[in-house]
This record gives C-alpha cells, structure tokens and sequence, in this order.
C-alpha cells in the first residue's frame, strides 16, 4: 500500500511539475504529508463488511478497527487507515492534515474527533478545508467516531481524524 502511494505520488509530480508552480508547491505538500501520515510500520489496509473501514470501539488510549488494536491518534478513509500524529486538538494543522490531498477523490466530509470533549478548530485549518472543498464535523471522539460509522454504512465519502478519548 505505501509503495502503491508513493509510486502514484511521484507519477503526479512530473505531470504536476510542468503545470505550474501551485501544483508544484501541492506535490510537495503531498510527499510531506505522505511523511507526517504514515510509517511503514503503522500503516494498514484493512476490510470489513463489503470493504468497509469500520471502527468497533475505542478506549481512552486507541481504537479498535475491523478487530484490530490501533494505539493513538487515527486518521480513517474508506478502506485505509493510518496512525496520525496529533494527539491534542490544538495540533491540528494544515500540515497534519495535508494528507487529505493524497485521497482520491478527496472526502466530502472531514469528521474530527478532538478527544473527550470539543475542541474548535483553528481559523487556518478551517480556510485549509474551505480550499480544499471538504466540509468538517467537529466534535468528541465518542460521537465523531459513531458519526464516520454511520456515515461509512450509508456509502458517504468521508474521513475522520481522531484523537483518543483519554488524550
């Protein structure tokens, strides 16, 4: 799966490269959030039901997905999953959250889980998403993490970012 993205990665960036230099400057921003993401060693692929990334519960340190103990803070779309770095809402960034760029297509919706309780976004996060035309979910992990659930079954494109209730 990584080889599979960064191979993809490095084929846009010679098609990007001769656009312009805003396209230039977003293949840069992919690779560095492809580097801020993942790690070989946390990212997965993992099925549930017809495909589907489903997150069965969490605790106060991780979630638990398709059946598997993900220790951390959680970045979900459709079939993948990765560990993220952020671990308190106020490190949420553009750069943490650059990876959304590398979705294809890109999510509708970004639902964001900021730990136990709510936790608003920065102003420069929210023009980010505005950018990038994904809307944004704020809310506790406990009602973001049923929200992507729910939102997953339905067939919606969304991706969440969640931190761990105990965070």
């Amino acid at each position: 799966m990584l080889a599979a993205v960064a191979l993809r990665l490095a084929r846009g960036s010679t098609a990007r490269a001769s656009t312009s230099s805003s396209s230039v400057a977003s293949v840069i921003a992919r690779y560095r959030a492809y580097g801020v993401l993942s790690d070989p060693n946390t990212f997965e692929l993992l099925q549930g039901p017809e495909g589907r990334l489903i997150i069965d519960s969490y605790d106060d340190r991780g979630f638990v997905i398709n059946g598997a103990y993900c220790e951390g803070s959680l970045f979900a779309y459709e079939k993948a999953h990765a560990a993220w770095r952020p671990r308190a809402a106020s490190a949420i960034t553009r750069a943490s959250l650059a990876a959304l760029e590398i979705l294809d297509p890109v999510p509708d919706l970004l639902i964001v889980g900021t730990g136990r309780v709510v936790q608003p976004l920065s102003e420069e996060v929210l023009e980010y998403l505005r950018e990038l035309g994904v809307a944004a979910d704020v809310s506790d992990t406990s009602r973001a993490t049923s929200t992507f659930n729910v939102l997953v079954e339905e067939g919606r494109s969304v991706a969440a970012v969640l931190i761990p209730v105990g965070s």
